[in-house]
């Protein structure tokens, strides 16, 4: 069942402030124009690995839903991306595997994915996000220190 709720898009923005529920489309990556997606507090569920998102968002919200499955490359694939919010949600693997170390990830100011069952360590991936300013992943199961830049 795809997305069922009224909502109001924007050319660039798509926002949903309704308790909605259902899982996104595979066509949602279609959507290339976006650059801010707030879909939180929304319950939606879906495997996030599958997810496909434009290459001009820069701010990708999807905290306290109901993904599952992994993050991939992809999501840090685009070069104006500056916040992403995940928390509070069913996802899992590794965070800091998917961000190549010559990527649009250096870009991101902030990242939250706390409250979810990601594990690993944190490592120097944390360091592949040289604009960093602000990151949030309690809750997880994490092991490491926070590295020094």
């Amino acid at each position: 069942m795809a997305i069922r709720c009224a909502t109001r898009c924007w050319h660039s923005s798509l926002m949903l402030c309704l308790s909605c529920a259902g899982t996104l489309p595979s066509s949602f990556g279609n959507l290339s124009a976006l650059t801010v997606i707030d879909l939180s507090t929304a319950r939606l569920s879906g495997d996030f690995s599958s997810l496909r998102l434009s290459q001009s968002l820069a701010h990708f919200h999807v905290y306290s839903n109901e993904f599952s499955g992994t993050l991939v490359k992809q999501l840090f694939s685009a070069k104006s991306l500056f916040s992403v919010l995940l928390g509070d949600n069913q996802l899992s693997g590794t965070i800091f595997g998917v961000t190549p170390r010559r990527s649009a990830a250096v870009g991101v100011g902030y990242f939250a994915a706390g409250t979810n069952f990601f594990s690993g360590n944190l490592g120097s991936g944390l360091c592949s996000f040289h604009n960093l300013k602000g990151f949030n992943f309690n809750a997880n199961k994490l092991s490491g220190s926070t590295p020094e830049w």
